[in-house]
Parts: structure tokens; C-alpha cells; sequence
């Protein structure tokens, strides 16, 4: 744990980072928990029809964990630019040390195996979500 001295320390950039990266992942997992039947597999977004689409689009309804997730990050960045790519380097690594297995080394495969469950995700999500509020510690 680090002191309260080493704390003051952390740049303001990092901490801004840190509480960006939580703050999108957390909104997904809330999205999945509040709307269950808005997760989706073998797709980064649907519309309300079942089609396929992009997850920046408007119509897009359900989503899988990267869509939905992608959707929150660049959305909630675009006032932020500089500090994006470090934004999304925290979530990617903190979200696949959470999912990371033998059979699972992205968020896609992890989010579209067979017998998975909403739940799950969000159980996922929320581990990421505490790795990245301890990732400076």
C-alpha cells in the first residue's frame, strides 16, 4: 500500500487516467447489470431488429463486453484526447489479467464462450474495475 506522501506523489495526469479507465468500465458493467437482456455475444453491437452493427452507431441496442465497453471509452474521451491511448492501455490490461486463461486471452473469446453469462461479465468487469483502482498502489 502505498503512503499517503507517495499518493500526493502520483502525477495528476495519472490519476485522471486512473479514474477515467475505471469510470468506463464501471458504466459497463452498471449497463449489463441495470439491462441484462442488452448483452450480446458474436457481436460488438446489434440494433433492436437483431442485425448486426457498429456499436458507435445510434441505433446500436445490445452490445457485446468490447462493443459496449469501446462504446462508453470513445465517448467519454473525446474531451480528453491526449489521454487516451494511456485510458484504454489501463482497461486492456487490467480487463485481461481478470480474464486471462488458456482458453481466454481476449475479451471477445471470454465474452462469447459457450455457457457464458451475464453475470459473468459483469463479475469480470468489476475485478477489472478494482485492478485498475489499485494499479498505482
Amino acid at each position: 500500500m502505498r503512503t499517503e506522501a507517495a499518493k500526493r506523489k502520483m502525477s495528476a495526469r495519472s490519476r485522471k487516467v486512473q479514474k477515467l479507465a475505471a469510470k468506463f468500465v464501471r458504466a459497463t458493467a452498471d449497463f449489463f447489470e441495470k439491462t441484462p437482456e442488452r448483452w450480446a455475444k458474436h457481436a460488438n453491437a446489434y440494433d433492436k431488429t437483431g442485425k448486426r452493427i457498429g456499436y458507435r452507431k445510434r441505433d446500436a441496442h445490445c452490445f457485446c463486453m468490447h462493443g459496449r465497453l469501446r462504446r462508453e471509452f470513445e465517448r467519454g474521451t473525446l474531451r480528453e484526447p491526449t489521454l487516451r491511448s494511456d485510458v484504454w492501455q489501463i482497461i486492456t490490461t487490467c480487463l485481461y489479467a481478470a480474464i486471462s486463461t488458456k482458453k481466454h486471452t481476449h475479451m471477445s473469446t471470454y465474452n462469447d464462450r459457450k455457457g457464458r453469462t451475464v453475470a459473468q461479465v459483469v463479475d469480470k468487469l468489476r475485478q477489472a474495475e478494482t485492478r485498475i483502482e489499485r494499479f498505482f498502489d
